[in-house]
């Protein structure tokens, strides 16, 4: 990955709006992720976050070219989440998916979907990939809030329409976290809670003596004293 690249998208990326109560992390695409849009077919990249702590903020920034905008969609998924960034862009006055305008590469300039944005990203035919200005995404970011950061992040390029491709260069993102705060005890898929899919989860390793259910890290096979921490997270978030 060109370094250059990364270190204008991650700075740019800082300057976006942050929350005064939250630590601010930045993660970004491998050098080995650049590929190819390909013509009415889906492309994924996935970025890890191994940090710990709850989102207040979510801000996405992209380097990508498309000769029809139109017929583009682009998702974020996260922890049993998926929200639309960008879907099938309009030109002016025109229907959904009849922006034909190339999305072209702009140096090291990229394109921030920000919910505090100025405009949205649907109306903009084609959207300028330019660090000055940020756009508010299909869907809110606040989709992620409260959601631990910690996990594969999941962006996927979708082409709907036969005749035209694109390319992928980098994404990142920028994840606001709040100060101080852990992932929940018990919430083995991240997803912000202890629910009866954790429950499912335990049993499943329980029975099948994974090292996973050792929840008290005693060494050796999951027993009792194991069920009996599992029992303490479940009653601390559901009383």
């Amino acid at each position: 990955m060109n370094k250059k690249i990364t270190i204008a998208i991650a700075t740019a990326l800082t300057l976006a709006s942050v929350s005064s109560f939250a630590v601010e992390k930045i993660y970004c695409s491998g050098e080995d992720d650049n590929d190819v849009i390909p013509d009415d077919d889906s492309f994924s990249i996935t970025i890890p976050a191994t940090d710990t702590g709850n989102l207040t903020d979510l801000n996405v920034g992209l380097i990508f070219t498309h000769e029809w905008p139109g017929d583009l969609e682009v998702t974020i998924g996260h922890a049993g989440t998926q929200t639309f960034l960008i879907d099938k862009i309009a030109k002016a006055g025109g229907s959904v998916g009849s922006c034909s305008a190339d999305i072209t590469q702009n140096g090291d300039e990229f394109l921030l979907l920000d919910d505090e944005g100025t405009t949205s990203i649907q109306t903009q035919c084609p959207p300028k990939l330019d660090n000055s200005q940020s756009f508010k995404p299909k869907d809110p970011l606040t989709a992620f809030d409260g959601k631990s950061v910690n996990g594969d992040w999941t962006i996927t390029f979708t082409d709907t329409s036969g005749g035209e491709a694109g390319s992928f260069i980098m994404a990142c993102l920028q994840a606001n976290i709040e100060e101080g705060s852990d992932p929940i005890s018990g919430d083995f898929n991240n997803d912000g809670k202890v629910d009866v899919f954790d429950l499912a989860t335990f049993k499943e390793w329980f029975l099948s003596k994974d090292a996973r259910a050792d929840l008290n890290n005693s060494g050796g096979a999951p027993d009792l004293a194991d069920l009996a921490v599992f029992r303490q997270y479940w009653t601390a978030v559901n009383p």
